[in-house]
């Protein structure tokens, strides 16, 4: 009796096993679409795909190491210093799920359960016309054997100033276009590390980076100016082995109307900079500290801050031997308030940082901020073996440091407005089957507090096109019809919630998913 007790209790062990243990189809897949895909995809920066289970299953080694061991994906920020907005961050349970499914065999599960492959529009993903395109000349990399980063300056053509909306930055080859960092300067400067100090830093581009759409609503309006007879520059870094490969990379600007009201003014500044350390001797680590620097109409060299300032964004800099960057404030009654900590800085994963909500630097604050250099062998970003002796300069050998920010003058509550929510766009969605790619629909902001733009590459050849919106439970809340794109959704009488758009044609039937938040 006791040895046909023990073998039902043996396959109901494995039974218990088989069921706790994770598979592709209904726990992998989702964590791998939602934070991996964008970069690891047909044409996409990374060497390999992970667009189907065939491809995670190959690569399910190096997936289990590299979650494991928070090399992917790519999030220089420390989140126990300071949260931003678009995180590429896995939690803790989402590696464990990776670990265990690739220890247990990397099963596929029930197939059926997959969620589809995100889709990816090619090309630009804001909706409507841009207001001015800017577009590099054809380019041909030259990254052999080193990564080579390249300058070019287009005149941006503008006769009067305006305020940027929102910008999106659209590699010509998103196989080699490691990242994009954007500027706007007098048309004498044509030089990208000059224009980081005397022009603006407009914004940046990495791989599954969205464009940035600025706040615009009744409750927050910002916006970036750019100058009249500016010239826009565009500093590209394409990865070794690239060369030979072509690339036209393009940079669209939106822009509020000319007689938009209330709009308030964010500018590249101030900054935390050093150009004149010592230089940083082989075999050695370096401390380098930041001194305070306020340009335009109340430029300040050190010492405290003079004015009430709400910090957007942070974007630190440093080259190839930065080891960790660091930037706080400490603010008159003595407290600090964290900026930014990167640990392991790479120059390969750099950009622009927004927070979660405006950061306030009271007056009277002291801002913060250093890096540590390892011109040493057990840095594997040195780029010379054996190490030699390092100075400032504006090579990608030589080395800087900088902090720049994002402000604006303080207004009482700014703390208080969730960008997320002001500033969110899907980056990834999935493709109906009968929608070719350049007729894919984009919905944006979204969430928003109701008003939602519908658009695209004029997705409708002005067919006649029917416009549902419905609730959760399927009530209809909203109906009408149009013959173009883009168009506008007006949800400022629902209540907050989850509400889904309905778009069909002759052609052309898609869904996408709503968010009302206030």
């Amino acid at each position: 009796m006791k040895q046909w007790m023990v073998i039902p209790a043996m396959f109901l062990a494995a039974a218990l096993s088989a069921a706790q243990s994770p598979n592709y189809s209904e726990h992998v897949a989702p964590i791998i679409y939602s934070k991996c895909t964008n970069c690891h995809r047909a044409g996409g920066i990374a060497p390999f795909k992970l667009e189907s289970y065939s491809d995670a299953y190959t690569w399910s080694p190096f997936i289990a190491s590299a979650v494991a061991n928070r090399v992917m994906p790519p999030w220089p920020p420390d989140p126990n210093y300071t949260r931003f907005l678009h995180e590429r961050i896995l939690t803790e349970e989402e590696i464990n799920t990776i670990v265990d499914w690739v220890n247990s065999g990397a099963p596929r599960g029930n197939a059926d359960l997959e969620p589809p492959v995100p889709y990816f529009p090619p090309g630009r993903i804001l909706p409507g016309t841009p207001d001015l395109t800017i577009k590099m000349p054809v380019y041909e990399s030259k990254a052999d054997n080193v990564d080579e980063y390249a300058c070019f300056s287009i005149p941006s053509g503008l006769t009067k100033d305006k305020f940027i909306r929102a910008i999106e930055i659209v590699p010509g080859n998103i196989a080699i276009v490691h990242h994009v960092i954007v500027f706007a300067a007098d048309s004498a400067i044509n030089d990208c590390t000059m224009s980081i100090l005397l022009g603006q830093t407009l914004m940046g581009y990495a791989p599954g980076a969205p464009p940035t759409i600025f706040p615009s609503g009744d409750e927050l309006k910002l916006g970036m100016k750019l100058k009249a007879g500016s010239n826009i520059l565009l500093q590209m870094h394409y990865p070794k082995g690239t060369a030979g490969q072509l690339d036209s990379t393009v940079v669209n600007f939106y822009f509020y109307p000319d007689d938009e009201t209330g709009i308030r003014e964010v500018v590249s500044g101030p900054y935390l900079q050093n150009f004149v350390f010592p230089p940083i001797q082989p075999n050695t680590l370096q401390i380098v500290e930041g001194v305070y620097l306020e340009l335009g109409n109340s430029f300040q060299l050190g010492g405290p801050t003079r004015e009430d300032k709400s910090l957007l964004a942070v974007f630190p800099h440093m080259h190839l031997i930065g080891k960790t960057i660091v930037s706080y404030a400490i603010d008159p009654a003595g407290d600090t308030i964290p900026l930014v900590r990167i640990n392991n800085w790479d120059f390969e994963w750099q950009g622009f940082y927004f927070y979660k909500n405006l950061v306030k630097i009271p007056a009277g604050s002291q801002m913060i901020g250093w890096g540590l250099y390892d011109n040493t062998v057990n840095n594997h970003h040195n780029p010379y073996r054996p190490p030699q002796t390092i100075t400032v300069g504006e090579a990608t050998t030589d080395e800087m440091f900088l902090i720049s920010y994002l402000s604006l003058p303080y207004q009482p509550g700014d703390e208080n407005h969730d960008l997320e929510k002001l500033m969110s766009l899907p980056v990834a969605t999935n493709r109906p089957e009968n929608m070719q790619a350049e007729e894919h629909i984009v919905v944006f902001p979204n969430p928003s507090e109701g008003k939602f733009i519908v658009g695209g590459p004029d997705p409708f050849d002005h067919m006649l096109t029917e416009i549902k919106v419905t609730d959760a439970t399927g009530k209809i809340v909203l109906t009408q019809r149009t013959r173009t794109a883009p168009f506008r959704i007006d949800l400022g009488n629902v209540p907050d919630g989850v509400y889904f758009l309905y778009v069909s044609n002759n052609r052309t039937q898609s869904s996408h998913k709503l968010l009302v938040s206030r």
